[in-house]
């Protein structure tokens, strides 16, 4: 997700058949640790509606802190691959 160049079909975990090459999880995983727009745009701007956040703190304003590590540095999101602009939208 991270060469503008390419069209993205997900991040991991793709099989291959007589029609192309597939992804089985239909989405990106990807770790929240220190997270920014800055040093992860794409990332970031993935994380919308239908993104699941795991182990990263709420804060009251509503918003994430992805600097936290108090309980655990093991934050992460999950997220649709159409999430990300560069998606390629014939990947099945």
């Amino acid at each position: 997700s991270a060469d503008s160049a390419r069209k993205l079909i997900g991040d991991d975990e793709h099989g291959w058949d007589d029609e192309g090459i597939f992804n089985f999880e239909g989405g990106c995983y990807a770790k929240t640790i220190n997270l920014s727009e800055e040093n992860e745009p794409d990332i970031y701007r993935a994380i919308r509606r239908d993104a699941l956040l795991e182990n990263v703190l709420i804060k009251d304003d509503g918003m994430p802190d992805f600097d936290y590590i108090g309980n655990t540095e093991n934050g992460r999101v999950s997220y649709p691959i159409n999430h990300i602009e560069n998606f390629d939208p014939e990947s099945r």
